[in-house]
């Protein structure tokens, strides 16, 4: 008899995870239902449009440089990459983060 109560309450313990109770005390037995379903959803990320590009600084054009010219031109095109570096926008530092969540 033991025996059979004892392999009864194994199987009910292992087998008997998707009946439901019925009965007077069935609210109490059952888990909690999860009533936020809309937060399990990641919320969109932060869409920022890129600022509008500085347009390029022509200090010097290639019908200009000619053989005489080739080191004041390389200067004037030096000074055109700086230029132009100085001119850039500083990118945003916003990190995107990511949090799982646990799944219980």
């Amino acid at each position: 008899m033991k025996a059979l109560l004892v392999g009864l309450f194994l199987t009910g313990m292992v087998g008997c995870t998707n009946l439901t109770p019925v009965g007077p005390l069935a609210h109490r037995m059952t888990p909690p239902a999860n009533k936020s379903k809309g937060s399990d959803t990641p919320e969109p990320p932060a869409v920022v449009s890129a600022p509008k590009p500085v347009p390029p600084a022509m200090l010097i054009v290639p019908d200009e440089v000619t053989v005489g010219s080739a080191a004041a031109s390389t200067q004037k095109l030096t000074n055109e990459f700086d230029y132009d570096m100085k001119s850039m926008p500083m990118p945003s530092k916003t990190a995107e983060i990511s949090r799982i969540k646990a799944v219980r």
